[in-house]
């Protein structure tokens, strides 16, 4: 190591930042995404020289040390004796870490016209990104996993008799009426067909109230949003919620559906509208698919289903939920939905423990095994990412559901934490409460277990999956390490 001018003082680099756990640390390139992890000794020796002692004074401390020089007058920068003997000890190990600091561009000594502003970033602006519609718990399968526990036990009001692509769109023109596959289908709870005082008694919003919702949610800035269930085709009125949201120019619109009821007019619909659709599909074979849904044919309908899509160009998405009964097809449904379809990347999740999901039975072993984490592997953390991790929770800022009784919640695999009702308030009160604030600013600061470790900002947190029966603050069940102790466990 070359000699540096007095003047020079150690700093990290500009977008590099030092987060300290209970006993290790770890160093966050912005810059880059990466994470370094930074053992006690090391942050030790990090933390000294961030304090702004110069190389030149560590040096000769070091040399005092190796030549056996007396020590016995005080440090002018009141280092403690503790220090100084850390320092002589760690002789070699301080000249490693500032080489690595510096080949690995984190942090160098700067003179002082060029040392870097250190400062945490601003707090990001609270908004409201996106919004599940949860039009219906009804639905026409009855899936083992469903995080709703939808099923077509839950499908109330009046047989419709239509056509589902008819009608017109807006405030009070009649919607679309239902009858989808040629079969004659239950409209679900929120039904223009049912009448004013049905509604009122199962107490689910009203069209006019959903249409009035989108409104808001145009207001608010919202850039995206999805419909879903239940079964959102069960809504007999759906694509006139969809003409609405476009008509508000909210800018991503989602349809999440099992997709048996999508008839060739409903895809052209669909086309028309330029609709992003998502549907589940859960095997490569109808054995097993049909084992998830528990309804036979559905693996048939929901095949043609993506082909109809496909065929008119729909922006298709498929989602693959792991659990006990598929998770020995899980790679070959994987391979099945690239080579039938030509959908690149899909991945697969895992069943959250959420409404029937919830059944132990259902999780799927191997693959829950494979998902622990025992290394520091993370996802690249940029500035962006960092910020919002250190001011708020990576999963559930920025995003709201919206249940059929006008319920809002954090996100549509939590239900149990309530933060207010459309009836009562506008999504505007709400995007501004007190309630919603603390879900937000629900940072790893907060979980037990997290917020002494540090890799805190970058760590993926999802409440729903995390959170025990009693304590909605517990730390992910698929995490093995002990900040407290600096140790992975296998």
């Amino acid at each position: 190591m070359t000699n540096e001018p007095q003047s020079t003082q150690f700093s990290l680099e500009q977008g590099v930042h030092l987060v300290t756990g209970s006993v290790n640390a770890a160093l966050y390139d912005t810059n880059t995404g990466d994470i370094f992890s930074v053992d006690r000794t090391n942050r030790i020796l990090l933390e000294m020289l961030l304090m702004n002692w110069q190389l030149r004074e560590e040096q000769r401390r070091e040399e005092q040390n190796r030549e056996g020089q007396s020590r016995e007058e005080q440090p002018e920068n009141g280092q403690s004796e503790a220090s100084k003997q850390f320092l002589d000890a760690s002789n070699g190990t301080l000249q490693k870490l500032l080489q690595n600091l510096e080949e690995n561009k984190l942090g160098r000594f700067f003179s002082a016209e060029e040392m870097p502003q250190h400062k945490l970033p601003e707090k990001p602006e609270i908004n409201i990104d996106f919004i599940w519609f949860e039009l219906t718990q009804g639905c026409n399968l009855k899936c083992q996993h469903c995080y709703d526990s939808s099923s077509p036990d839950l499908i109330k009001g009046d047989i419709i008799k239509g056509d589902i692509c008819s009608g017109g769109s807006g405030r009070g023109k009649e919607g679309l009426d239902g009858i989808v596959s040629g079969e004659a289908v239950s409209s679900q709870v929120v039904s223009s067909k049912t009448n004013e005082k049905s509604k009122q008694q199962l107490g689910v919003l009203s069209h006019e109230t959903w249409l009035d919702l989108l409104d808001q949610t145009a207001e608010l800035g919202v850039k995206s949003i999805q419909f879903i269930g239940g079964e959102p085709l069960l809504y007999d009125r759906i694509f006139d919620l969809i003409r609405h949201a476009k008509e508000k120019e909210i800018k991503f619109i989602e349809l999440f559906t099992n997709g048996t009821l999508i008839t060739p007019q409903i895809a052209d619909e669909l086309s028309r509208l330029s609709v992003n659709v998502a549907l589940s599909l859960y095997a490569d074979t109808p054995e097993i698919h049909d084992k998830v849904t528990q309804k036979p044919g559905s693996f048939e309908k929901t095949t043609t289903a993506i082909k109809l899509l496909q065929e008119r160009k729909v922006s298709v998405r498929l989602a693959v939920i792991a659990m006990s009964t598929n998770e020995g097809s899980i790679d070959a449904t994987l391979e099945y939905i690239k080579k039938e379809f030509g959908i690149e990347h899909t991945r697969y999740d895992i069943v959250r423990p959420v409404g029937r999901g919830g059944n132990d039975e259902l999780v799927p072993k191997a693959l829950y095994e494979k998902s622990i984490t025992r290394a520091a592997n993370f996802r690249k953390v940029n500035a962006d990412a960092f910020a919002r991790n250190l001011y708020g929770n990576s999963c559930l800022n920025g995003k709201l559901c919206i249940t059929p009784t006008g319920d809002v919640h954090p996100c549509i695999m939590e239900k149990e934490y309530k933060i207010g009702n459309v009836k009562e308030k506008s999504l505007k009160e709400i995007a501004q409460s007190e309630e919603l604030g603390y879900i937000f600013g629900l940072s790893k600061d907060y979980i037990e277990g997290c917020s002494e470790c540090e890799y805190r900002y970058a760590c993926h947190d999802c409440r729903p999956k995390a959170k025990s029966q009693d304590n909605f603050l517990a730390k992910p069940k698929e995490c093995r390490y002990e900040p407290t102790k600096g140790v992975w466990q296998s």
